[in-house]
């Protein structure tokens, strides 16, 4: 591989990306070291490699459901960081960060179940103080 090509690994360990997507080609690696390649650079798409055609086109369609996956994963959380109430003020995003001084939720790093628990927390708790006024 030209030493000027950056890789990328997808959620499977065994794809890796060349180039940033959209990519020019992929390079599969099975278990026991056979390597295959799918090259998009031309008109057509050639294949070319150790590993059977089946198993290297199932980890195409696995990988690339994993990177749209993580992309729409990523866009939901900062719709979700920027959007949710509590004023841009609030929040803190340098160096990629999604968090919020206010409600105390990590967009990035918290899981949606702790998300949404945080947010029924402080609808609770806003319910409370508005019954105790």
């Amino acid at each position: 591989m030209p030493k000027d090509k950056k890789l990328f690994y997808s959620a499977d360990p065994t794809c890796v990306f060349v180039q940033p997507p959209p990519t020019t080609s992929l390079v599969f690696t099975s278990d026991e070291g056979r390597e295959a390649t799918l090259d998009f650079s031309g008109e057509e798409i050639i294949y070319s490699g150790e590993l059977p055609v089946g198993e290297s086109a199932k980890r195409f369609f696995e990988a690339y459901h994993g990177l749209l996956k993580a992309k729409s994963d990523k866009e939901l959380r900062q719709l979700l960081w920027f959007r949710h109430g509590c004023g841009i003020t609030h929040l803190y995003g340098d160096d990629g960060e999604m968090q919020c001084g206010a409600c105390l939720i990590d967009f990035k790093r918290d899981s949606p179940e702790k998300i949404k628990q945080r947010f029924v927390q402080l609808g609770i708790d806003t319910m409370k103080q508005e019954i105790l006024k």
